[in-house]
């Protein structure tokens, strides 16, 4: 047997998945320690940021978008400041899984762009869900939380559509009076 074929043969049995089953028995408080302190390291808090993007659809290089989420103080939006009381999220288009932009939380989760469903929303339509009695339009804006009920789901949509307009240009003229 040659040194190759030697070497191979000494992992496979080193490396069992009984002996590696005993040894995080055995070592098993020591193991969770060593991960609980390496996710509060730079390199921890990396892995798992670039992970939960991954798992929420995020096509791209995560990497790059890491360095812009790093060097990003305000609110790509808002340009609020971003800060232990002003989360920043990625924001990323649904269906393409392209990244967009960084925003503050609040930005985020009233972004008029995204159009896809939640996984809860059967429907498909964001801000739409289905009732026993219809639909309903439902959208928190700045922190106060607008309902409505509709018997179909066309006149739901259609409201939607209606409201987020109107939203769209109430911004437009909050920008224009920002300049």
């Amino acid at each position: 047997m040659d040194r190759k074929e030697y070497n191979r043969q000494w992992h496979l049995k080193e490396t069992s998945k009984e002996k590696k089953r005993q040894y995080y028995l055995k070592n098993k408080e020591k193991i969770k320690e060593k991960n609980r302190l390496y996710r509060k390291t730079p390199q921890g808090i990396k892995y798992d940021t670039i992970y939960n993007w991954k798992t929420k659809g995020l096509i791209g290089d995560p990497d790059a978008i890491y360095e812009i989420y790093l060097a990003t103080t305000e609110c790509m939006r808002c340009s609020i400041q971003l800060s232990e009381g002003n989360k920043k999220c990625m924001d990323h288009d649904h269906v393409t899984g392209l990244y967009r932009a960084i925003l503050c939380n609040s930005c985020n989760s009233g972004n008029f762009l995204d159009l896809h469903c939640r996984k809860h929303n059967k429907i498909g339509i964001k801000n739409i869900t289905k009732t026993k009695k219809g639909y309903r339009f439902e959208k928190t804006t700045n922190g106060v939380a607008h309902n409505k009920h509709f018997k179909t789901l066309e006149e739901a949509v259609k409201y939607k559509e209606q409201y987020l307009s109107e939203l769209g240009q109430r911004l437009d003229v909050l920008v224009k009076d920002f300049d």
